[in-house]
């Protein structure tokens, strides 16, 4: 495991992360603006984001960073085959966090037709404090997608500490 996703492993992912995380976390999943863990350009570029626009501008810019690459990476996947299916969920996962509700819905029901696999965490993930689907699970656009994968029954009952 790399430092970067070990940094981030320990670290909630709403906060600006340290060094090695901050690009490492979105390297991991794909998305990161650098091959480097630790590129300084990258690091500063959103550090000077997260103190002009705290969370929203840190996760713009890292969105800036995602789309290019995302599309990179679905180009390069037609090249393998025009049915190769690239997940829009990590980029879905950005724009929530950037609070653009109507394109990371617009990702999700992209996923929801493609029957994207890593859908079956998003009910339990949007539950998760300082969840990135916070936002976006207010609107009824995300409990038809929860029905219509049967994941709409009530939220389980917090586990009793011992």
């Amino acid at each position: 495991m790399g430092r970067g996703f070990s940094s981030c492993a320990r670290s909630p992912s709403t906060r600006p992360l340290g060094p090695a995380a901050i690009a490492g976390r979105w390297k991991f999943f794909g998305l990161a603006a650098s091959s480097k863990d630790d590129d300084p350009l990258t690091i500063e570029r959103l550090q000077r984001a997260y103190r002009a626009g705290g969370l929203k501008g840190y996760w713009s810019t890292q969105l800036e960073f995602a789309v290019p690459r995302y599309e990179a990476a679905i180009a390069a996947a037609r090249t393998r085959s025009p049915q190769r299916y690239v997940s829009s969920i990590p980029l879905a996962e950005l724009y929530a966090r950037a609070g653009d509700n109507e394109r990371a819905l617009a990702l999700l029901q992209d996923s929801y037709r493609n029957r994207d696999e890593n859908l079956r965490w998003l009910k339990a993930e949007s539950l998760l404090p300082n969840s990135p689907w916070e936002t976006v699970r207010r609107d009824p656009r995300f409990a038809d997608m929860l029905r219509g994968m049967g994941l709409d029954g009530p939220a389980p009952a917090p586990v009793a500490a011992r």
